[in-house]
């Protein structure tokens, strides 16, 4: 199977079941956000509850779609482009599977555009979040390249991911980083961050 046919046929059969994930996932955090949703009915303003559930829908669903099944698609797609410019379909000399996908500066541009139309994707007030998380995904990447990890190496079994001093570490930097903004100003944290700590562990 070409490496475009399986770009459509993959990314089509996962559309469905990650729709239906955010589907759930966005019902469900606004069904617990109780005393909002009442309100907001008594308002009469079921039309704009089901606009934003939409919206936080599609924006979840563009993002992981672009952002994770079609990046994944990039080294193939790659190859595919270079393998053309050489002529492949032409030259019986010129095999598919002898070019490199790996070129860094290549998916590089390529994560870099992809990543930009993803994130645009996502509503404004959780695109800082998302980043975010991306970043941290990513730190964990190379705690795992650093420790000479593989996709399926489970980290308990490596002498420092497995230690307690380490992942305590980690939630301790967590912790005083949070720490600081809410001493600094408490305004500056999210208003759940902000309740646990005031109702929590201040008071």
């Amino acid at each position: 199977r070409s490496c475009l046919k399986s770009f459509f046929v993959d990314n089509i059969k996962r559309s469905k079941p990650i729709f239906i994930f955010f589907a759930k996932f966005y019902l469900l955090t606004t069904l617990l956000n109780i005393k909002r949703i009442s309100k907001q009915l008594r308002a009469g303003n079921m039309v704009s509850i089901t606009r934003r559930l939409l919206r936080n829908i599609c924006g979840s669903f563009g993002f992981f779609m672009i952002g994770v099944a079609v990046a994944g698609r990039v080294p193939c797609f790659y190859k595919w482009v270079v393998w053309k410019m050489q002529g492949g379909d032409r030259n019986k000399y010129t095999g598919y599977n002898t070019v490199s996908g790996n070129n860094k500066a290549a998916l590089l541009c390529a994560c870099v555009l992809l990543g930009r139309l993803s994130i645009l994707c996502e509503i404004e007030s959780r695109r800082i979040d998302v980043a975010l998380s991306c970043i941290w995904n990513i730190s964990q990447q190379f705690i795992r390249m650093g420790c000479d990890l593989e996709s399926d190496d489970n980290g308990k079994y490596h002498r420092l991911l497995r230690s307690n001093k380490f992942t305590s570490m980690l939630f301790a930097i967590n912790m005083w980083i949070t720490m600081f903004v809410y001493c600094s100003d408490p305004l500056c944290l999210k208003g759940m961050e902000r309740g646990i700590i005031t109702h929590y562990l201040m008071g």
